[in-house]
């Protein structure tokens, strides 16, 4: 709680439980308390506390106002009206305070009392509300609007700050009484680091997202806004408030801080779809990272000009929280005798060439190879490698090497851009046959000398000529053998 503000009387609790008064009939008295007879007796009073707390959600409040509110009415508990199998009959009591309610009274006892059985519906007594007269009361519309803006402020600033709540108390034009008007949204934040660029219209394209998903909570005729607020990049989306209240007005404080409540729990259940939603129409659209990554992977998927090769074979997987999740493509290098011959190194064997390409340095040595290029034309993007996979296998008289590359949603444009970029500079196998022929030289040194568009020969780097046969292999392969 805190204490009072000067001016005001008592102390001002910052969570509240309501008690509903209950009162209870036993079957000689209960005809006439049925009828809402003013001779019908006092019956048995009961507090029942609600199942809502209002302003700051203090964990345990709710077990500890039932724990209480059970063991100081143990006597009246106990004489609970009941039929001959023991089930509490509801209908026998009736229920006071006016016909408001956040929920029924046959919820609340079963909340309360969830191993009893409990059957029927309780009376409510609305003579009270049926006959007061407007004119002996009044109200201070000051007060009001100080209580409104309380709630306002208590649900605007929890933790999550996910909801924007706002009411206004104003007299109606007749003068009988005042009327609520109420404004809320739900708010999404950024930090202005994660975007590369803002765009203002992604509100909207995000409330149309959600009209398209049947989000019935959201306001799809209201308006949305995406802006720059400090060091964040926040979007606001309004709430539809008649759905949230299934229809009914919001004509007071009670009714304002229910609606408040309910606004909270549907932007905590869904806040976390929409920023998904709205993550995945700013990568499309190139406003954060993950654009290339997003867009090369639909283009594979839908298999278009941009995602169709020839001799690599990709695959791209939707996620469930984004687009795409993972990008995996491959090529498989095979080379026989006559491809290999260009090496110029006798008594080579698949197996030979197959335990060198299953190196460390092979690996690094091609890696560098293929992304070259692609860092020569490209001077102002960082050069960034992807994952990759190289491994080697001899079969009959053959030696493969798979080349392979995965990558992920986490990663950047620059990176998922070099590897793109890789797979298109090298999808050809006459191309992919000479970038490992030419890293295979090199580590056995070895320098391939071009003698036509599509062949070489090679020649030994400082070494003198050495007899054919095994000798000469194991000359140039004695680290790898």
């Amino acid at each position: 709680m805190d204490w009072a503000e000067e001016g005001t009387i008592g102390i001002v609790p910052n969570s509240r439980v309501r008690l509903r008064k209950m009162t209870y009939f036993q079957p000689d008295e209960w005809l006439n308390a049925f009828n809402l007879k003013a001779d019908h007796g006092e019956g048995t009073e009961f507090a029942l506390p609600e199942a809502s707390i209002y302003g700051d959600r203090i964990s345990g409040l709710l077990d500890r106002v039932k724990g209480w509110a059970t063991e100081s009415q143990a006597e009246q508990i106990k004489h609970f009206p009941r039929d001959e199998d023991g089930t509490v009959r509801l209908s026998r009591f009736i229920k006071s305070g006016g016909t408001y309610q956040d929920h029924d009274p046959l919820s609340l006892m079963k909340y309360m009392f969830p191993e009893d059985k409990i059957a029927g519906k309780a009376i409510v007594d609305d003579t009270v509300e049926k006959e007061l007269d407007l004119d002996l009361g009044g109200y201070n519309l000051e007060a009001i609007q100080a209580e409104l803006d309380k709630i306002s402020r208590s649900y605007n600033n929890r933790a999550a700050q996910n909801l924007d709540i706002k009411a206004e108390a104003y007299d109606d034009d007749y003068g009988e009484g005042y009327i609520v008007d109420v404004e809320a949204f739900m708010v999404v934040r950024w930090l202005e680091s994660e975007f590369k660029s803002l765009d203002h219209g992604m509100g909207e394209w995000v409330l149309n997202d959600l009209e398209d998903w049947g989000a019935e909570w959201a306001n799809t005729d209201g308006y949305a806004t995406f802006s720059r607020s400090d060091n964040e990049l926040v979007l606001h989306l309004p709430l539809h408030i008649q759905h949230i209240m299934s229809g009914e007005a919001i004509y007071d404080i009670e009714t304002y801080e229910h609606f408040a409540s309910k606004a909270a729990r549907i932007v905590n259940q869904h806040d976390d779809f929409v920023k998904g939603q709205a993550n995945r129409f700013a990568r499309r659209e190139g406003l954060m990272e993950g654009g290339v990554f997003t867009n090369w992977g639909w283009a594979i998927i839908n298999e278009d000009n941009d995602g169709a090769y020839y001799d690599w074979e990709a695959t791209a997987e939707e996620g469930d929280h984004v687009d795409i999740e993972r990008i995996e493509i491959y090529t498989t290098v095979t080379m026989d005798a006559d491809d290999w011959s260009a090496l110029n190194a006798p008594a080579m064997t698949a197996e030979h060439l197959a335990k060198i390409m299953n190196t460390g340095e092979f690996r690094i040595l091609l890696s560098k190879a293929l992304f070259k290029p692609i860092f020569d034309a490209n001077p102002d993007r960082q050069k960034y490698y992807s994952n990759r996979e190289i491994a080697a296998s001899a079969g009959n008289q053959t030696a493969s090497v798979r080349i392979e590359f995965d990558v992920y949603d986490e990663a950047n444009d620059d990176q998922v851009q070099n590897l793109r970029d890789v797979i298109e500079h090298w999808d050809d196998e006459d191309a992919q046959m000479d970038v490992v022929l030419h890293v295979i030289a090199k580590m056995i040194g070895v320098t391939l000398v071009a003698v036509d568009n599509a062949n070489w020969r090679g020649e030994v780097d400082d070494a003198k000529e050495s007899e054919g046969g095994l000798a000469s292999l194991k000359e140039h392969f004695r680290r790898f053998l």
